[in-house]
């Protein structure tokens, strides 16, 4: 079997056979259709839809707060966001490289998602394309072809990018990914055949990534790397050769901060430049849980809703972290300390791990760790099956290292590939859970006159995406929808009066991750805050320990049981009639199961 995988990786055809298998085991996402903020693009690029403040400039595609107080009121009165939101929150990215190819899908195939997912695909096989003359180039001289095509094969066929791939708003990693490595492999020609071209044709490139993608700035850890590690003419004068990229970073970073780009009051996108002490917290949190998503399992797509799960889960899973990790580095360790190449791919893997914890852990994020790891893994891999004497000094001895290499094996050569197909059809599953919900709402013309009152969503997506997903479909919508909790935990509702309803979550509010998009919990809102609605009323009455909301009171303008208004509760089918209590009567609704969201 060793000499079968070797045989094969060492053919010619071994990296377009790859990435022909690459691309065949995500052609499951070209019939997933459009699902959740692709809605939103649609309303924003084509103008369709009765939602008011949707942009109508495209170079607004990814902005969807900026701080304009009467914006957020706006979308919280349609029901995109929840009373939460902060009106200060700014989301707002500058993306318009990648805004041009979707303008180009809603101008030329606005009907034929098929075609949208078809070009996700296309920017992905040219990226493996790149990524495999990169790795050819920097593994071949010293560890032979078929290393440099075990590793372009752990990386295409790698399950945690099955999202990335088929999520079609989520184009800009994808894009941003492509010129991002591009412009490594440019630079790495410049420097080791001085081709004066190419030197200059790489900040070029590198700035067209930044155009595509905030996501792009991880290849500068690999830019850092190669000054430190590989570089010909030393680590000094490397860093020197980096000058041009850091110019464009700052020019970048200049007009970005001007323009009002970037965020800002959001729980889970974190500034690094404004809030550094935040920032460094999230690292701490974020950073085992975005490796350990890239060399084992679970992935990290999972890691904010453990907490509704169990209380204890969040630190098993990052003990587990922990373990994996010190075991991985241990057993791996001889061929750091062996060789250059590979402490470049591990310096940029780890490195470029640190932009991608600005955001909430993700396997979304993994792509540019995944290039510097999954070569680290390759080599170690290839060591282990050439049987390398030396690789049995690591403190773990040769069994401890025969365990680790038998379950990288397992994971990155057996059950990524098998998973890859079903995690590219990842937005179906997402639309068929939203689709869930917005098929138990009533959608007859009779409701636009109608304030939809969702006790407890799961989660934001059940009920934020649903106006947008109305609006660019052409169906009726709800004049307001409002979400006063989430289902991430065990709710209590009374009725003070003929109007007024208590909410008092047993967890508080803001509990779950998802929740903190909209607004960090360090934003306080303290007892006596309101937010009055055109229909209702919301006043924060109780703190939790941590200073989160902890109870609430919505005051109606009318009574309860007027026509006007629908309550509704979640349950496994969806959303069905909530019965109001009686005066002065606590209703308790246990918390949503998670799991059975997946059925």
């Amino acid at each position: 079997m060793r000499s079968a995988l070797i045989n094969r990786l060492s053919s010619p055809y071994a990296s377009t056979l790859i990435i022909l298998i690459a691309l065949a085991l995500t052609a499951s996402s070209l019939t997933t259709g459009l699902v959740a903020d692709d809605y939103y693009h649609k309303l924003v690029l084509t103008g369709v839809g009765d939602i008011p403040d949707i942009p109508t400039d495209p170079f607004e595609l990814f902005v969807w707060a900026k701080g304009d107080e009467k914006l957020a009121r706006s979308f919280m009165e349609t029901g995109m966001t929840g009373w939460w939101t902060d009106p200060g929150l700014v989301l707002a990215f500058w993306r318009p490289v990648t805004v041009l190819t979707h303008w180009l899908d809603y101008h030329l195939w606005p009907q034929t998602p098929f075609l949208m997912h078809l070009q996700n695909l296309s920017w992905f096989a040219v990226a493996l394309v790149v990524l495999w003359n990169l790795y050819i180039r920097l593994h071949f001289h010293t560890t032979g072809r078929w290393t440099a095509a075990l590793a372009l094969l752990m990386f295409a066929w790698d399950d945690a990018h099955g999202l990335t791939i088929s999520w079609v708003a989520n184009r800009s990693a994808l894009v941003a990914f492509t010129f991002a490595l591009l412009a490594l492999l440019l630079y790495h020609r410049a420097r080791q055949q001085g081709c004066g071209a190419s030197a200059i044709a790489a900040p070029l490139v590198f700035a067209l990534a930044l155009g595509a993608g905030e996501i792009s700035l991880g290849i500068c850890a690999y830019l850092f790397a190669y000054a430190l590690f590989i570089d010909p003419s030393g680590w000094k004068k490397g860093l020197i050769h980096l000058s041009p990229y850091a110019l464009v970073v700052l020019l970048w970073s200049g007009f970005y901060y001007l323009m009002g780009y970037g965020a800002r009051a959001s729980g889970l996108v974190i500034d690094p430049v404004r809030e550094p002490t935040a920032y460094v917290l999230a690292v701490l949190e974020r950073l085992p849980i975005l490796l350990l998503g890239q060399i084992a399992v679970p992935p990290t797509d999972l890691w904010e809703f453990y907490p509704a799960l169990s209380r204890f889960l969040p630190f098993i899973v990052m003990a587990w972290a922990l373990f994996a990790l010190a075991a991985v580095t241990l057993a791996i360790w001889p061929v750091i300390a062996r060789e250059n190449t590979t402490r470049f791919w591990l310096c940029g893997g780890l490195l470029s791990a640190l932009p991608a914890c600005a955001q909430f852990p993700h396997d979304r994020l993994l792509l540019f760790i995944g290039i510097g790891l999954t070569a680290v893994l390759a080599r170690f891999i290839a060591a282990f099956l050439d049987h390398e004497e030396w690789l049995a000094r690591s403190a773990l001895g040769k069994r401890g290292v025969g365990v680790v290499a038998g379950a990288l094996i397992f994971l990155h050569l057996l059950l990524a590939p098998s998973m890859l197909p079903f995690r590219a059809r990842g937005p179906a599953d997402i639309g068929r859970m939203i689709a869930r919900a917005d098929s138990s709402i009533d959608d007859s013309p009779a409701v636009r006159e109608k304030s939809v009152i969702l006790i407890n969503p799961p989660v934001d997506a059940l009920a934020g995406y649903i106006p947008t997903l109305r609006a660019a479909t052409g169906r009726n919508r709800p004049k307001h929808l409002r979400w006063l909790a989430t289902g991430a935990c065990d709710l209590e509702i009374k009725r003070l009066d003929s109007r007024t309803l208590r909410v008092k979550p047993t967890e508080g509010f803001l509990f779950l991750a998802s929740e903190r998009m909209q607004r960090n919990p360090r934003n306080r809102m303290g007892v006596g805050y309101t937010v009055a609605f055109s229909d209702l009323q919301i006043r924060v009455e109780r703190l939790t320990s941590d200073a989160r909301p902890a109870e609430i009171t919505a005051t109606f303008h009318r009574a309860l049981e007027d026509r006007r208004y629908e309550f509704l509760k979640w349950s496994r089918e969806g959303f069905v009639r909530f019965d109001l209590p009686e005066i002065d009567e606590t209703v308790k609704i246990k918390a949503v199961d998670f799991i059975s969201l997946l059925k």
